[in-house]
Parts: C-alpha cells; sequence; structure tokens
C-alpha cells in the first residue's frame, strides 16, 4: 500500500474563518457550547498505542534520536481502541464533545468591522496622529475635485482560525509527554521553539538560533541566536534560555535517545555571550543538529524547580513560550485555543488562531469533517474510508503518512544459534512472501519496509525489490551446508535439523498472524518454525536481557527519533560483551557485529555535512540488508484529513511526513 495524498469532494465549503463547531448542533455561531456523539465510549486510536486506529508516536519526539522505545511494556488495544497513556486503562467518553469557538459576545475571528472615513479619523486620533488645526480659508470660486485617501490592499491570506483535532484531553503539557503523544508535540510546535527546526523531511534548519558552525575538530558546535528574541510574555529570550533548558536535560536519570547523546557525547553546555550557546563534545556528534530542535524553555518561568520537578511540571499552567502562536484560552477537556504570537521572531503567522477541539468520537469526527467544523484531522482508519467512499460536499484533501515506528522480526546472531549464518537469514527473506505475510497480517493497511529509516527521512534509500524465490532460497540453504537428508522436508547439518522457535506477543494479533504466515511458508524451503505466543513481562522482557535466550522475536521499535543515526541499534559496542559487561539498556540484543556496519555507524556520527551523511547511511541501509539483523515487516501509516484550501506561501502543505506541522506560520486558507 502506498501512501500519497487524495482530494475528495465539491468546491461548495465554507470559509476558513468559520467560528465554530456550534452548526452541527444547531446553534448559531458564536455561542459556547458541545458537539456531542452518540454516547459510549471513542474507538479511535489514542497516542502512543502503536496501532493503526488514529494517532501514534509522536512526530516532534521529545528525544530526538535513536535509540527508540520499545514499546513492549504495554498492553496492545485492539484496533480503534485504547486509552491515552497514564489513563489507568480507563476510556474517554465521547460525550466530551466540541467546544464552540466564537468570541465571547463578539463577531468570528474572521469578521472585521468595516471602517469609514469618519472611523479612520478617529483612529488616527486615536494613535496620536496629529490633526491640523482648522482656520476660515477664501471660498473657492468652484468647488475642488476631492482626492480618494488610498486604503492599503489587505493581504488575502490573513486571517481565519484553523481548526483541528484533538482525540483526547491533553491534560497537561509535560516535555517528557512527547516522546510518546504526536498531539502533545502539536501543541509544543506551536507554543514552543528550539534552536534548531526539523523540516518536512527531519533536516535541521534554523529557528531560535540564526546560524550555526561547527569548530574544525568537530568537537565544539556554536548556536547563534537571532537578534531581539522575546518570549510570548515581553522578556528576552537570551542563551541563558537555552544553557538553563540543556543542563536540566543533562540531569535527568533517563539515558534514551537524546539524553544518552547527552550523558555520553556532551561534555558542557555554555553560554558566554547573550545570543551565543556552545555545545562542548567529547566525540563528534553530527545527530546534534537535529537533537537541537528540542524547545528551549524559559528560565524565569521554570528556573526555581528542580530538575526532577520539571519533569513532570504541566507547561500550560504558564505557556510562556517562543512559537508562533500563543495561548489564549483553555477549556480543560474542550479546547486549546492559540493566538497569533505578536513576538514571534520569524514572519508573522497568516492565520489569527489555531484551535485545537477535543473530539474522541470518530463518527462525530466524520462528520465535523464534513460540515467544515473542523479543517485539519488525524483520524482512525474508518473514518478515512468513509471518507474515500463518499466523499464530502466540500472539498477534502485525504492523505498517509508513516508513524515512527516499525514492525520486524530479531534474529539472534550469537554462534550457535540457528539463524546466526547471514546465508540462513537470506534463505528466510528469499522464502517469505513479504508483501502477501503483511497484506495478511494487517488486513491491507500496513506498508511493507525494507529499511529502519522510514521515508520521508532524508536518509531514506529506495532499495531495490525483493522478489520471493523459493529455490535460491534452498540453493543458500546448501551453499551452507544445510541439506534434507531424511526426507522430512526438514534440512539438517551434521545430523541437527534447522529449527528455531520465534516468540511473539500473544496479545498482538497482527504479528501473531505475520509469524504463523512466515513460518508456513519458510517451513516450505527446509526451515522449522515454532511461534510461541507469550506474555510480554513475564517471558519475553528477560529475553531482551543477558544472556539473550531466545533464537528469533517479532518485535515493534516506536518513538523513532528524526535522525538518522542507528549506532545504539547495530554497533558492536552496543552489543553485550559478556560477563562482567553490567551495563543496561543494551539495544544492540540480537549481537550484531560487523566492522563495516561500525564503520558506517561511526562516519554517520562523524560526518556533519548532509550529503556526504547522506551517502554514509544509503550504504549502511544496503549493509544491513544483506546481513538482516533485522528483517523488516511493515510500517503503520497513520490518517490526515485537511480542508483543501490549506496551503502555504512556501507550495503545497507536506502532508505525508509526521512533521507536517513545521512551517504552519506560513499556512493560509485559498479564498474559494
Amino acid at each position: 500500500m502506498g501512501l500519497g495524498t487524495a482530494h475528495f469532494g465539491t468546491a461548495t465549503g465554507t470559509s476558513g474563518g468559520r467560528p465554530g463547531l456550534g452548526r452541527a448542533q444547531g446553534r448559531p455561531p458564536g455561542r459556547p457550547g458541545h458537539l456531542r456523539g452518540k454516547g459510549g465510549t471513542t474507538d479511535d486510536r489514542l497516542p502512543g498505542r502503536g496501532k493503526r486506529g488514529g494517532h501514534t508516536t509522536g512526530p516532534f519526539p521529545a528525544f530526538p534520536g535513536p535509540p527508540p522505545s520499545l514499546g513492549e511494556n504495554r498492553r496492545p488495544a485492539p484496533r480503534g481502541a485504547g486509552p491515552p497513556f497514564g489513563a489507568g486503562g480507563g476510556r474517554l467518553p465521547a460525550g466530551l464533545g466540541f467546544l464552540l469557538l466564537g468570541l465571547r459576545g463578539g463577531a468570528p475571528v474572521s469578521r472585521f468591522p468595516k471602517f469609514g472615513l469618519t472611523c479612520l479619523f478617529l483612529l488616527l486620533l486615536s494613535a496620536g496622529c496629529a490633526v491640523p488645526a482648522l482656520s476660515p480659508s477664501p471660498i473657492p470660486s468652484s468647488p475642488p475635485t476631492p482626492s480618494p485617501l488610498p486604503l492599503p490592499t489587505p493581504d488575502p491570506r490573513l486571517g481565519g482560525r484553523l481548526n483541528v483535532r484533538l482525540s483526547h484531553d491533553l491534560g497537561r503539557l509535560t516535555p517528557l509527554l512527547l516522546a510518546d503523544d504526536a498531539e502533545a508535540g502539536w501543541v509544543m510546535h506551536l507554543l514552543y521553539a528550539g534552536l534548531t527546526r526539523l523540516d518536512d523531511r527531519l533536516l535541521p534548519r534554523p529557528d531560535l538560533a540564526e546560524r550555526w558552525s561547527i569548530s574544525p575538530d568537530g568537537l565544539v558546535v556554536t548556536f547563534t541566536l537571532r537578534p531581539d528574541l522575546r518570549w510570548s510574555d515581553g522578556v528576552p529570550l537570551t542563551a541563558e534560555d537555552a544553557r538553563f533548558t540543556w543542563e536540566m536535560l543533562r540531569s535527568w536519570e533517563v539515558r534514551l535517545g537524546l539524553q544518552a547523546d547527552l550523558h555520553d557525547y556532551v561534555a558542557a553546555v555554555t553560554s558566554p555571550l547573550s545570543d551565543t550557546v556552545v555545545f562542548i563534545l567529547n566525540r563528534r556528534l553530527a545527530g546534534l543538529l537535529a537533537d537541537a530542535s528540542f524547545p528551549i524553555l524559559p528560565r524565569h518561568v521554570w528556573g526555581s524547580l528542580s530538575p526532577q520537578a520539571l519533569q513532570e511540571a504541566d507547561l500550560l499552567s504558564a505557556p510562556v513560550g517562543s512559537g508562533p502562536f500563543r495561548l489564549k484560552e483553555r477549556w480543560p477537556g474542550e479546547a486549546l485555543v492559540l493566538e497569533r504570537n505578536p513576538d514571534y521572531h520569524g514572519p508573522a503567522p497568516f492565520l489569527d488562531q489555531v484551535a485545537l477541539l477535543v473530539a474522541p468520537d470518530p463518527q462525530v469526527t466524520e462528520m465535523a469533517l464534513r460540515q467544515g467544523d473542523l479543517h485539519l484531522a488525524q483520524v482512525p482508519p474508518e473514518v478515512y474510508r468513509a471518507l474515500q467512499k463518499v466523499p464530502a460536499q466540500r472539498p477534502l484533501l485525504l492523505a498517509r503518512y508513516l508513524a515512527p515506528q516499525y514492525t520486524f522480526v530479531a534474529f539472534h546472531l550469537r554462534d550457535g544459534r540457528p539463524l546466526a549464518d547471514p546465508r540462513l537469514r537470506r534463505a528466510w527473506a528469499l522464502a517469505v512472501d513479504q508483501e502477501a505475510v503483511v497484506r495478511q497480517a494487517t488486513g491491507g493497511e500496513g506498508v511493507p519496509l525494507r529499511s529502519p529509516i522510514l521515508p520521508p527521512n532524508w536518509a531514506y534509500a529506495e532499495l531495490p525489490p525483493r522478489t520471493p524465490d523459493p529455490e535460491q532460497a534452498r540453493a543458500l540453504l546448501a551453499e551452507a551446508g544445510w541439506s534434507d537428508t531424511d526426507g522430512d522436508g526438514i534440512v539438517e547439518k551434521d545430523g541437527r535439523p534447522l529449527v528455531a522457535r520465534l516468540y511473539v506477543r500473544a496479545d498482538a494479533p497482527e504479528r501473531l498472524e505475520a509469524c504463523r504466515q512466515m513460518a508456513g511458508q519458510v517451513r516450505a524451503v527446509g526451515i522449522a518454525v515454532e511461534v510461541v505466543p507469550a506474555d510480554f513481562a513475564s517471558v519475553i522482557a528477560a529475553k531482551l536481557r543477558p544472556p539473550y535466550d531466545f533464537d528469533l522475536l517479532c518485535m515493534q521499535w516506536r518513538n523513532l527519533g528524526p535522525d538518522p543515526d542507528l549506532f545504539y541499534l547495530f554497533h558492536s559496542s552496543q552489543a553485550w560483551q559478556g560477563e562482567g559487561d553490567t551495563r543496561e539498556n543494551l539495544y544492540n540484543f540480537v549481537g550484531y557485529r560487523s566492522e563495516e556496519a561500525d564503520r558506517l555507524l561511526l562516519a554517520g556520527r562523524d560526518t556533519y555535512d548532509f550529503e556526504k551523511r547522506r551517502e554514509v547511511y544509503r550504504e549502511l541501509q544496503e549493509v544491513l540488508d544483506r546481513d538482516l539483523p533485522y528483517y523488516l515487516l511493515w510500517g503503520d501509516p497513520l490518517y490526515l484529513v485537511a480542508d483543501a484550501r490549506l496551503t502555504s506561501a512556501d507550495g503545497p502543505i507536506q502532508w505525508e511526513t509526521p512533521n507536517f506541522f513545521w512551517n504552519i506560520e506560513r499556512w493560509y486558507f485559498r479564498p474559494e
């Protein structure tokens, strides 16, 4: 199944500045109220669940960069259902609904009074403009021809409010929450800025920092801030705020992703000048430029808290930010209304407001999209398919992108394990019809993958297709010394049959079905696989720690960072070195060791030039596809529906990316 964008509907919609969702209930715009569903609980997938039922892990991970989180310590809910993180297993009631967001007691945001010349005169007085004193003058012999007063031409792109669906109430916004909640990442991006920002291909671009420089040895990275930066409360934003944020991150006990980089590679973060932030490294770290997209927090607001307290702080309780929008109103359980930030360092946003409306019920969401009460929504697949089947009477755009996660089979590569020989793993890959397995297991929704770097990442390499070839698979087995000498259909070597156990979560039906399909296909070439459904907490988790007692594991990585660095997953230094190695959280649990891969993994970290780095990762993806420490299965698409009039000053909005919000200040509604 490919990813892409489609247009549906006819051009009979309402304007981008429609004040709220009240028309779905017959209420006039501009009055507070709720748009309720039919009752019951939502069957929409909530963030962090790792399924295709709506939302998943964040497009703006709080910890950009590997390693991802395994995501195996939570029971997968059935598709289309599940609580948000920290909800204790409960579901959100559909009745939370939408809040009508017309201005209370006033006109919608998209309506402005029309001033005549008299009003213009009064406005000049109120603005302190000098008005000449009147004095008698001679009566002219003929009345002069009045000259019209020139009026500025309004920019048709300015104004309006973007209504965005939230599948659940955020409750609070914490820095750590972003790693598991896509929607929290959206809000954070709207309210806060980092030293860099990531574009639609996840390449770092200047943000609070107008430029950066790297010392010849690659060990000092200097960011220069834009002049006259201010927080949304008017307080100057300086390098000290950045130093405070990064020192806070370094002090956290978490040792994953960004924190692992800071702990292992960053010796110090300094602010020698008010506009200069300096990272002093122990060794080169090209991924730091993506790490630097982490949102900077205001020291004058949060500096009195301990690092531990700040991990749990609700940023919405004191939403002083530096992003393109600032918080205007908050109705817990119903909506967040953001308005244009007048102190934003970039070009002023075209949109007046962004309203994030809590709408857990998929049916209510579909109705609101059809009626124009929502302009942008990440939706469960059933809503997406319904809008494909019966297009709305207004122009909508439907798009898909890959969630930052993938499902795979991990081969245990240490000596003595059944598939430690790479020829046997290649035989596996040739015996399996990946597309058929993925289609059968996911109902046609999963996207077959070959690389652990996902599109649209700038480093993603398109690999040549792999066609199933059972005869070539048998030839590889024979080359490795395996043959069926007793006629039982299973190949042997030195009297030992080729038998492996494949562990998979018993409560993950898609993975379980994929494992059964693969076991049948490799059995046809002589590899016997016993599929073992197991509980994660009591069985599988222990196999991810020494002594790593498994042959094969069907797993899922999630929370993939935006930087393509795969060091933690595949470098030999990240594998257990045997007795005496007491390190925890070693992500190379398969024991992959390759001098060629090690060289490329280090080069990827050492190379700051993006074109050279892209070539390094192209080679690395080819090596991993050849050695097959993992057999990649599928990625999970997420589904977006947007008002087709939405566009940007930079051209069409790129929806096929988890980072579609990256240039929202450039968005506007095309006039109908």
